[in-house]
């Protein structure tokens, strides 16, 4: 798949500056016959995307993306990276969409929403901008759901890239257990250094990994925006801090695709970290963590795997 557009602007920018399924119909399955090519073709030829600014009085921004007569009840849940906005999935990933074409004859209806260039989902702390994770789970979703569905969907799943993979393991981590049915934490923008780290550590990590220094720095900028303290980031925020939390404990997921990129000497270890801690944490139960070391830079996805993982049948 062709590198993110916009994914060059955050490296960029970087260097620069409570529902759940449990009342959902389990009986539910939404049509999965594979397309043919000519379908697949004339799929893609007939994507639709409403966009709009707000909803009910919430100002966000939103897209809805689906095939023309497509009828499926299923809802994916994608967010943008950072400095990116709420066209991403249209602009940019048009090839895990047509690989979702070819996968299913009625691919999930896709919901993108945007806060803004950067922003974090961050349960309600001491900053004026956080609270938005509490936004996002009682407002966002069921207004979009039924904005996008005029009911609640039958399945939910998640795909964030970058900054969205943060907020993604986010989401996985705080919602209930069986709100998404499959989750996509492609790329995610996770370092193992704390944003309140001393200059003696961050001078370590900085030569460790080879990270160009404004990268560290304005990552801390971006979190210190939403999150107040040390404390705070680590007990209820950071996602490689909340997977690690009580390891011997077997946690409750659903199917769970990270990905890296092997070239991405900014994020590669924290989503390395993540699949391992997340693994670790899955034993003893159900729950399958699939780990994907991709080859290329910072976001280079493969749409064939996204779009199987994301259209498999449990």
């Amino acid at each position: 798949m062709k590198q993110l557009v916009l994914i060059s602007a955050l490296a960029l920018s970087i260097s620069a500056c409570a529902t759940t399924n449990s009342d959902r119909d389990k009986s539910h399955s939404a049509s999965r016959v594979p397309a043919t090519q000519g379908e697949a073709r004339e799929a893609a030829s007939k994507i639709a995307e409403e966009c709009g600014e707000s909803v009910e009085g919430l100002a966000f921004k939103y897209c809805i993306t689906r095939a023309n007569s497509n009828s499926n009840t299923d809802v994916l849940y994608f967010l943008h990276i950072g400095n990116g906005n709420e066209h991403q999935w249209k602009q940019d990933l048009s090839d895990v969409q047509s690989e979702l074409a070819k996968t299913s004859a009625q691919p999930p209806v896709v919901i993108t929403v945007s806060f803004g260039p950067f922003w974090l989902l961050v349960e309600k702390n001491k900053t004026p901008k956080s609270g938005l994770l509490e936004v996002f789970r009682d407002q966002i979703m069921p207004k979009m759901e039924m904005l996008a569905l005029g009911r609640q969907a039958q399945r939910r799943l998640l795909m964030g890239a970058s900054m969205g993979g943060f907020n993604s393991a986010a989401l996985l981590l705080k919602l209930p257990p069986k709100t998404f049915d499959r989750v996509v934490i492609a790329c995610p923008a996770l370092l193992d250094l704390s944003p309140w780290a001393s200059e003696a550590d961050t001078a370590a990590f900085i030569q460790r990994l080879n990270v160009h220094p404004k990268t560290v720095e304005n990552m801390s900028k971006i979190a210190k925006m939403f999150v107040a303290d040390e404390k705070t980031w680590k007990e209820k925020v950071n996602p490689l801090d909340l997977i690690a939390k009580r390891e011997s404990t077997p946690i409750e997921l659903p199917p769970l695709l990270v990905a890296g990129n092997k070239d991405d000497r900014n994020f590669f270890e924290g989503a390395s970290i993540f699949a391992q801690k997340a693994t670790e944490r899955a034993k003893g139960t159900k729950a399958v963590v699939n780990w994907k070391s991709w080859p290329g830079g910072h976001c280079q996805l493969d749409a064939a795997a996204t779009a199987g993982f994301l259209t498999a049948v449990d």
